[in-house]
């Protein structure tokens, strides 16, 4: 599996992480299970947490909230919440090179925030996708595995949201459109997302 991450824009108060893992096609047939737990995953601040009690929430872009999120197929989710007593939020985005983009998700209440390509039985049944079966990847073929990590002050609209996927779904995201990384502005709760800063490649 080779792994390239790089932050890829900074507006306003709000960064991101794009993020793009792609198995390599010159191995023997991979089969990923049919299971709720993985794939690309983070987990909010304990405050920000639903459960919590202290004003977090999570929405998708099929406009459905908290515990009704949990398990659906959607093209971004966005989870919100104090942190240090400052409104913020992670929006997690599929690029649609992603495999069975867009898939389902598990994000949970208490913070679990999960994008998951694998699972399909566990989830709630829908007819957008197959109802359980696992991932295989042919001999020879690779599967790419796209998102985007969005940190930002916590009041972005869902049409906001709209706009950032359809940006990155475009490419647009890229550092040729923002300058060089010595022109990127740390947003004002950098230190409270852990923000870094310059090309990681690895």
């Amino acid at each position: 599996m080779k792994l390239i991450h790089h932050i890829c824009m900074s507006q306003d108060d709000s960064f991101g992480i794009s993020c793009c893992a792609r198995s390599i096609d010159n191995c023997d047939e991979v089969i990923f299970g049919d299971t709720k737990e993985g794939c690309f995953a983070v987990r909010v601040p304990g405050s920000m947490a639903v459960t919590a009690n202290m004003g977090g929430k999570l929405a998708n872009d099929r406009g459905q909230t908290d515990d009704a999120a949990w398990g659906r197929c959607a093209t971004w989710v966005n989870y919100t919440g104090p942190v240090d007593g400052e409104p913020a939020g992670i929006a997690i985005f599929i690029h649609p090179e992603s495999v069975r983009a867009p898939h389902r998700w598990h994000v949970r209440t208490y913070g679990l925030f999960a994008a998951n390509p694998f699972a399909l039985r566990e989830f709630p049944q829908d007819d957008e996708q197959p109802k359980g079966g696992p991932l295989v990847i042919p001999q020879g073929e690779s599967a790419k595995f796209r998102y985007l990590v969005l940190f930002h002050g916590g009041d972005l609209t869902a049409d906001q949201l709209n706009d950032w996927q359809k940006r990155y779904a475009a490419d647009e995201l890229s550092r040729k459109n923002i300058g060089p990384s010595h022109d990127l502005k740390p947003p004002m709760n950098a230190d409270r997302a852990g923000a870094c800063r310059g090309d990681l490649r690895s």
